[in-house]
């Protein structure tokens, strides 16, 4: 804004007004704004000059692109007045991994500083509100369950601290065990893991009465493996001031036993924590309330961005949207051939042939309703012509012209030699004017006996070209595999 001193009136004597120093005399630049360029330094140098020029060249930049878009200024300063109502504080986003691990090592840190956690800052002496037991009697909780398949075995633990939080964790087994070596794997596998957390105080729930038993004493082992297998828990529950192991029922563990039937399943091949939340937000980003049914990467990405993490999270997001009903039902359909193009040689080409007439069609170009079609009973090579009539010298001229695959006619690999056409009867050609039956007879003998050499060159030239076909039909091909057991979505279509 330019104003002009001598047609302005003000009612104080100097101040400041939309940023400018206005007296009774002038309005000059306001100090405080121009003390930067006002407290800087003369250029001594070469290097200072440079610098100088670059700012001014910059500076130049910004003021030419801030008078090109007045329109953005305006809204954006609509938007500000809008919400400069609201307390709004601009926060980086943080990395999702480095969050959940810092989560995981404030939830999960124990106050043992044997085991490298922190140590305990309270006072001595001080007991919870209950009036009860210092932290060191407080109970941990254990759940094991093993699951055993034919070509897999699998372990799932749950082990529940004092103040509640759930530690889950399935772990898959890379040998065949049984059912009951897997669930004695479990319990090994769960006392060692408290064990290393430091706990002091154990109960122990299984739904395997038979280990449960075992281990009690309460019935003996018969198998060396499960001798050795008790002996070794009953060293490990050696370790807690206070361990115990009870029986529970199987709806008491399903938690566990889902764990260990998805480690001992052929879908993941690592261990790891399983969380329920994993498959809820699956679930709810990819066909819940406002769902896009997303593909696996996109579903990964924005589940993400909503805050959660875990790991393989793309590897689930793509088996589960491989899952999905309706996204295989309203997928676009795969034009792209499944399998490689198997071509089929035949050791003689055209050596049993049979030709016949397909009719009627529906009138195509050229008025063509009729098909001649020669085809071989060997590779089931098939040849046809479409024609507007059927006439004796049409076929005749089916016989007698070369085809691109053969480089021959059909008449040359079953006779051996190239038959007279009409054209050489009207004209008279040479063949016709010095034509002698025993010659003619003498000759068919010999391109008979020759015709062996024929058909192999025929042959050779039927596999270049089959040659060629496969490589540019297999440019388009998608595998598809397929293994016993797998669910495949067939399409139907109603016929009238």
């Amino acid at each position: 804004m330019m104003l002009n001193p001598a047609k302005c009136a003000f009612r104080v004597g100097s101040g400041k007004c939309l940023g400018l120093m206005v007296s009774k005399r002038v309005i000059e630049e306001n100090p405080d704004k121009i003390k930067a360029i006002l407290d800087m330094e003369s250029p001594r140098s070469v290097k200072d000059v440079q610098k100088l020029t670059g700012r001014v060249v910059a500076l130049g930049t910004f003021i030419s692109k801030s008078e090109d878009k007045p329109k953005a200024s305006g809204r954006l300063i609509k938007w500000a007045i809008k919400l400069g109502q609201f307390d709004i504080k601009y926060k980086r986003r943080t990395a999702m991994k480095a969050q959940a691990l810092a989560d995981f090592v404030v939830e999960c840190t124990i106050p043992n500083p044997e085991v490298g956690g922190r140590e305990d800052t309270e006072p001595q002496g001080i007991e919870d509100s209950e009036g009860g037991h210092d932290k060191e009697k407080e109970l941990w909780v254990l759940y094991f369950d093993g699951a055993s398949k034919i070509n897999s075995s699998g372990a799932g633990l749950v082990l529940q601290i004092p103040d509640g939080l759930l530690i889950e964790y399935a772990m898959k087994l890379n040998f065949l065990t049984t059912n009951n070596e897997a669930e004695y794997e479990a319990l090994i596998a769960g006392l060692g893991l408290a064990g290393t957390l430091g706990v002091k105080n154990l109960e122990v729930s299984g739904d395997s009465k038979l280990v449960v038993s075992q281990v009690k004493g309460e019935s003996g082992a018969r198998d060396e493996p499960m001798t050795k297998n008790r002996r070794l828990v009953r060293a490990m529950m050696t370790q807690f001031d206070e361990c115990r192991l009870k029986h529970i029922p199987r709806e008491e563990n399903n938690k566990v036993d889902a764990l260990s039937k998805f480690a001992s399943s052929k879908i993941k091949e690592s261990s790891g924590s399983v969380p329920d939340e994993a498959r809820l937000a699956l679930e709810e980003v990819h066909e819940g309330i406002c769902g896009q049914y997303l593909g696996g990467r996109a579903l990964a990405h924005k589940i993400t961005r909503l805050g959660f993490y875990w790991q393989e999270m793309i590897v689930d997001a793509k088996e589960y949207v491989k899952r999905c009903d309706r996204c295989q039902k309203h997928a676009p359909v795969v034009r792209q051939p499944p399998k490689m193009l198997t071509s089929i040689n035949s050791p003689i080409p055209f050596a049993m042939w049979g030709m016949n007439i397909l009719e009627p069609f529906p009138m195509a170009t050229t008025q063509r309703k009729f098909l001649i079609v020669a085809i071989d009973y060997f590779s089931k090579w098939i040849e046809a012509k479409p024609l507007a009539k059927i006439m004796t010298k049409q076929v005749y001229q089916f016989l007698t012209t070369c085809r691109v695959t053969t480089g021959a006619t059909p008449f040359m690999l079953a006779y051996g030699a190239e038959a007279v056409v009409t054209l050489e009867i009207s004209h008279s050609s040479p063949r016709i004017q010095a034509y002698n039956a025993e010659e003619n007879e003498e000759g068919k003998r010999l391109a008979l006996d020759l015709i062996d050499e024929v058909r192999d060159i025929v042959h050779a030239k039927i596999a270049k070209y089959q040659k060629n076909a496969s490589f540019y039909y297999n440019l388009r091909v998608k595998e598809s595999f397929f293994k016993q057991g797998d669910f495949v979505l067939r399409r139907w279509k109603l016929l009238d």
